[in-house]
C-alpha cells in the first residue's frame, strides 16, 4: 500500500514540474517577444484638457503644470520628448543640464510656458547632439548640436548660443513682437529676407528685430557696444539706431547703419546726442585690419560716413565724408583741436578731423595720438564732399598706408598704395620675431624686404613661424640660408629676397626643429624617405660635395625625357633636407606645378603616390596650413 503511495506522489510531482517548466517556458518566450517589440510613445492632446481646438497643442515624452488659471509649463521630462505648437515642431529636445546632488540625479528639464491660445510666452530648451529648426512666435530659428535658447515674451528678450536667425517673416504676420525683440549671444547668424545668401553675424552685444523685418541696436556704451561682422558699435544715442541689409530700401529719418554688400553707410541725425563710434576688428570686410592696428571712426550729430571695399578695383579703401553745409578744404599743415567735429578718424596714430569753423567745412589732420591704440595703420584713402553731389570735387585726397605714413594727393591720382613696414619695430610686433639689421643696408632694401617678410608670415603655418626666432638683413650676402642653429636667418640685402626664398629657408628651420626632436624628427624623416621607395637608385639623393655653390652645378633637368620622379626641382634631389624645402615651396607659392601630377596611372608622371605621400606628411607635420593642402590636392587631381 506504501509502496503504491509513493509511485503516486512521485507521478504527481512529475506532472507538477512538467505543467511549471512549460509556465515559465511560457513566461520567458512572452518577455522575449515584448522586449523586442517597439513601444510607440502615446501622443497627448494637451490642447483638448486647456480648451483649445483638438490636435493643436500635442506632445510624448512631456508633462504639465498649471502656473495659474491660464497659463501652462510644459516640461520635455524625456530625452526623446516632442510637443507640436500649432503649426510648429519642437523635436531633439534634451535637459537643461543633469547632474548628481548627494549621490542622486538631478535633471533640470527643458520646458516652454504657453497662455490659453496656445502663444509662447517664455522657453527655455537646450538641443540634443542633432539640433533642429523651430519657431517661437514667428521668429524662426535654426540651432546647432548642443545649443541654447532663452526666450521671454513679455521683456521681448530672446537669448541664443550656437543658433541662427533664419527668418522674420512669420514674426510680420502674427504682429508678435510690437515693441521689438532684444538678441543677445555670440556669433550668431542672420539673414534679410530678401538677401537669404548673405549672412551677417552678431559677434557680441544685443541687436533687436522688429515685425517689419528690420533691426535695431539700443544705446550701448554701458555694455561695451553690439559687434556686427567684426564692426563693433557704442552710441550714446537716446533713440535706437537702425541697421539696414541689403534689400532694405527706405532710409529712416535717424540714425541708422547700412551694411550693403561692399559698402558701408554710417548715418547720424540731427539731434545733438545723435553720437556713433565704430571700430573695425580683425576679419571685418571693409578694412584689412592685422593684430596691431587700430582704426576707428567717431561721429557726432548731422554727419555721414560712406566706406568703400575696392578689392575688386586692386585699391585701398575709399572713406569718404560728407558734411551738410559749407565749402571743403584739406590741409595737412594745419593742427586744429575743435569741440566738435562732424567726424574724427583715428588709423594708428593718424587722427583725421572734419569740422565746421567759421562757417566752413573743413578737413584737419593731427599726425599724432595721444591714446594711441596701435602700433600700425591700415591702408585707406579719405576724400570729403558736398552733401549731394554725385562726385568727389576735393582737389585733394588723404592716402594713409599700413606703417602711419600719410601723404596728400591731387584728388584725380588714384595711386595703389603699397604696404610699407619700414619700421622693423612693428615687424618684430607682428611676427614675433626679432630682426637684427646691419650697417649699410639701405632704407630701400630694408623696407622692400620686411615687406616681404610680412606677406610670407601672414600664409604660414604657426608652427612655421614660430620656429623662427630672428631674422637677419645683410649688407652683401648674394644668397639667402637658414643657419643651423635655427636662430637666424640671413636675407640678402642685394638679392632681395623673394616669397620662394623665404619660404624655402624658413622650411629648413621647421625641418631642423623636428630633427632636433629626436623622435618626431627620426619618424618624419623615416615616413619622408619610404615615399621614395619605387624612386630608380640612380634618382636617389645626391649628397653632392663641396661649397654651397657648387649644388647650382646639378644638372637643369633630371634623367629621363623629363621626369621628375617625385620630386619638384632637380634642386631637391641633393640631400633631404632640399627635397622637404622644395617641395614645400612649390606647395605654398607654386601649386600649379602639382596639375595632374597626383592623378594615379597620369600621362604627366609615374610617381603620383610619390607626390601624394610627401604632400600629407607636410600637411601631417605642420609644414603647410589646411588650406594649402587641399588647394594642392585640387590642382593636382585636375588635368
Amino acid at each position: 500500500m506504501k509502496e503504491k503511495r509513493f509511485a503516486s506522489c512521485l507521478i504527481i510531482l512529475l506532472i507538477v514540474f512538467i505543467l511549471n517548466f512549460n509556465l515559465i517556458s511560457a513566461a520567458e518566450e512572452t518577455t522575449s517577444t515584448t522586449t523586442s517589440a517597439p513601444v510607440e510613445k502615446e501622443f497627448i492632446d494637451i490642447g483638448t484638457l486647456l480648451g483649445m481646438r483638438e490636435g493643436f497643442v500635442t506632445g510624448s515624452g512631456i508633462s504639465t503644470r498649471s502656473l495659474d488659471d491660464c497659463n501652462q509649463r510644459i516640461s520635455f521630462a524625456e530625452d526623446d520628448a516632442s510637443l507640436k505648437l500649432g503649426d510648429s515642431s519642437f523635436n531633439n529636445i534634451g535637459p537643461l543640464y543633469e547632474a548628481v546632488d548627494g549621490g542622486k540625479p538631478v535633471r533640470q528639464a527643458s520646458y516652454i510656458d504657453i497662455d490659453c491660445s496656445g502663444n509662447i510666452l517664455k522657453a527655455d530648451f537646450k538641443t540634443n547632439d542633432k539640433g533642429g529648426i523651430y519657431d517661437l512666435n514667428g521668429i524662426g530659428i535654426i540651432c546647432e548640436p548642443n545649443s541654447r535658447v532663452k526666450y521671454d515674451f513679455e521683456k521681448g528678450k530672446l537669448e541664443m548660443e550656437n543658433a541662427e536667425i533664419k527668418s522674420l517673416e512669420n514674426l510680420v504676420i502674427s504682429g508678435k513682437a510690437p515693441n521689438g525683440v532684444d538678441i543677445t549671444g555670440e556669433n550668431i547668424k542672420f539673414k534679410n529676407k530678401d538677401d537669404g545668401e548673405y549672412s551677417h553675424t552678431l559677434n557680441k552685444g544685443v541687436i533687436t528685430a522688429w515685425s517689419d523685418e528690420s533691426f535695431s541696436i539700443p544705446p550701448t556704451k554701458e555694455f561695451g557696444g553690439t559687434s556686427i561682422d567684426n564692426i563693433n558699435i557704442v552710441t550714446e544715442d537716446e533713440e535706437r539706431i537702425r541697421i539696414l541689409f541689403e534689400g532694405n530700401g527706405y532710409v529712416p529719418e535717424s540714425s541708422f547703419i547700412r551694411f550693403n554688400g561692399d559698402e558701408l553707410n554710417i548715418v547720424t541725425g540731427t539731434k545733438d546726442s545723435n553720437q556713433i563710434e565704430i571700430d573695425f576688428n580683425k576679419g571685418n570686410k571693409y578694412f584689412n585690419i592685422d593684430d596691431e592696428d587700430y582704426v576707428s571712426i567717431k561721429q557726432t550729430s548731422n554727419s555721414k560716413i560712406i566706406i568703400q571695399n575696392r578689392n575688386k578695383e586692386g585699391l585701398e579703401p575709399l572713406v569718404v565724408g560728407v558734411s551738410y553745409q559749407g565749402r571743403r578744404a584739406v590741409d595737412p599743415l594745419i593742427n586744429y583741436h575743435a569741440k566738435n567735429p562732424f567726424y574724427t578718424i583715428e588709423n594708428g596714430e593718424n587722427v583725421i578731423k572734419y569740422y565746421e569753423v567759421d562757417g566752413k567745412s573743413e578737413l584737419f589732420l593731427d599726425k599724432y595720438n595721444p591714446d594711441l591704440k596701435g602700433l600700425g595703420s591700415t591702408p585707406m584713402q579719405i576724400v570729403s564732399v558736398y552733401k549731394g553731389e554725385s562726385s568727389y570735387t576735393d582737389e585733394k585726397k588723404i592716402i594713409i598706408d599700413n606703417n602711419n605714413k600719410l601723404s596728400v594727393v591731387r584728388n584725380d591720382i588714384t595711386p595703389r598704395v603699397k604696404n610699407n613696414w619700414a619700421d622693423h619695430r612693428l615687424l618684430e610686433y607682428a611676427t614675433g620675431v626679432k630682426i637684427n639689421i646691419e650697417g649699410g643696408v639701405s632704407q630701400e632694401v630694408i623696407t622692400s624686404t620686411l615687406s616681404t617678410i610680412k606677406e610670407t608670415f601672414d600664409y604660414l603655418t604657426p608652427e612655421m613661424k614660430e620656429a623662427v626666432n630672428e631674422i637677419k638683413i645683410v649688407e652683401k650676402n648674394p644668397i639667402a640660408s637658414a643657419s643651423a642653429n635655427m636662430i637666424s636667418r640671413i636675407v640678402s640685402s642685394e638679392a632681395d629676397p623673394t616669397e620662394e626664398t623665404l619660404v624655402h629657408e624658413i622650411s629648413h628651420i621647421r625641418h631642423a626643429e623636428l630633427k632636433n626632436l629626436n623622435l618626431f624628427g627620426s619618424l618624419f624623416n623615416k615616413e619622408w624617405k619610404e615615399t621614395m621607395e619605387n624612386i630608380p637608385q640612380e634618382m636617389g639623393y645626391k649628397n653632392l660635395p663641396g661649397s654651397f655653390e657648387h649644388r647650382f652645378n646639378i644638372p637643369k633637368k633630371l634623367p629621363g625625357s623629363g621626369e621628375y620622379y617625385g620630386y619638384v626641382a632637380d634642386y631637391g634631389t641633393a640631400n633631404i633636407d632640399e627635397d622637404v624645402a622644395t617641395f614645400t615651396q612649390f606647395v605654398i607659392t607654386d601649386p600649379e606645378f602639382f596639375k595632374g601630377r597626383l592623378l594615379q596611372d597620369s600621362k604627366l608622371t609615374q610617381y603620383s603616390e610619390v607626390y601624394r605621400g610627401k604632400l600629407d606628411l607636410l600637411y601631417k607635420y605642420k609644414f603647410i596650413t589646411r588650406e594649402q593642402y587641399q588647394n594642392a590636392l585640387k590642382i593636382g587631381m585636375s588635368q
